[in-house]
């Protein structure tokens, strides 16, 4: 046997598993996901439009995600078997948010929703209507600041002073159940507390150390006393009373 004879016979020796290692990995567009299978699967097309139904997604435990139709994805063949195909990842390029600074992370959806962990150690989260916090408690060591309305459906109870920089105006439009403080409220520009309607109370409004009961009973009984000091109203009630 010359060498041109030894090389034929490694190239034709060789040529299946040279095909099976071609076709060991490759790149795939997802057409559909099943996800309610107990792992996701997909339907494919690969090569030129191969197509193949029921691909394993493999994915990280503790994160999961719907990968939209026209996603792409590396496949590979187990055991170098093209029955045996499984997707490792995914990747959307019309959708991927871009320009990510180096060390940055962000989970996003396809219709703009996203969460982001910046560089600078600041976290951005995006809705386009709202957040839900499904919890019994949530527990800040920081401020709070809210640049929006602030809507309490329950009691309020508050365990410390509470401070206003600026004049507090309430908009009373509802009965309010009440508020439990057990600190106290204090205007830091000694600002009034201003209400575009009628403000009702069961319990006394205290103000100075006086409370409007003491002070309408004490206007109510009191007497004119004219300049030699006798009593001008011997019953001792105003003729016009709170």
């Amino acid at each position: 046997m010359n060498y041109n004879q030894l090389e034929l016979f490694f190239q034709r020796a060789m040529k299946p598993i040279k095909d099976r290692l071609y076709l060991l990995a490759g790149k795939a567009i997802i057409k559909a996901v099943n996800d309610g299978a107990p792992i996701q699967e997909l339907r494919i097309s690969a090569l030129a439009g191969e197509a193949m139904d029921r691909i394993a997604r493999m994915q990280e435990f503790g994160f999961s995600s719907n990968p939209p139709a026209g996603s792409e994805g590396i496949i590979l063949a187990l055991g170098a078997n093209r029955e045996n195909l499984v997707m490792i990842a995914t990747e959307n390029r019309n959708v991927r948010i871009k320009n990510l600074a180096s060390g940055e992370t962000v989970i996003y959806t396809d219709d703009g929703t996203y969460l982001h962990l910046k560089k600078s150690g600041q976290v951005e989260l995006k809705t386009a209507v709202k957040t839900l916090i499904d919890c019994p408690d949530v527990e800040m060591t920081g401020n709070l600041l809210v640049k929006g309305d602030t809507i309490i459906e329950k009691t309020l109870l508050v365990k410390d002073d509470v401070t206003f920089d600026k004049n507090l105006l309430v908009k009373i439009n509802a009965i309010v159940q009440g508020i439990l403080g057990a600190g106290s409220f204090t205007g830091a520009t000694g600002g009034p507390v201003t209400s575009t309607q009628d403000i009702t109370t069961t319990a006394n409004v205290i103000g100075g150390g006086t409370d409007l009961a003491s002070v309408k009973s004490t206007f109510n009984g009191h007497k004119h006393i004219e300049n030699n000091g006798t009593p001008t109203n011997e019953s001792g009630v105003p003729t016009t009373t709170l």
